[in-house]
């Protein structure tokens, strides 16, 4: 099993990836809501589209290697971390800005 380091290694990577994909997009729906026409619409099709994605690639890496779906799941919380930490600085940031005196 020599190649166990590369397969996790490879599951790390593909778990942020998913997770910045999932996590980010959620983001960026949340940011472009108020201009959409349709804003229901346009959040349930976020969600289904940023769910159809990690479960597949969930799926992908479960159906591989089913050992290194840790690896993949800890990456995807680590990028959820990392994102709901960004935004809270930026959130604070921008409170800080618009607080007068």
């Amino acid at each position: 099993m020599e190649n166990d380091g590369v397969y996790r290694l490879l599951a790390f990577l593909c778990g942020a990836l998913l997770g910045t994909l999932h996590f980010g997009g959620l983001w960026l729906t949340i940011l472009l809501m108020p201009a959409c026409a349709r804003p229901r619409l346009c959040w349930y099709m976020s969600f289904l589209i940023r769910l159809c994605m990690t479960l597949a690639g969930m799926w992908i890496v479960l159906d591989r290697r089913p050992g290194a779906f840790i690896f993949t799941f800890g990456a995807f919380l680590s990028v959820r971390w990392l994102i709901s930490r960004q935004v809270r600085n930026l959130n604070e940031r921008m409170a800080d800005e618009n607080q007068p005196g």
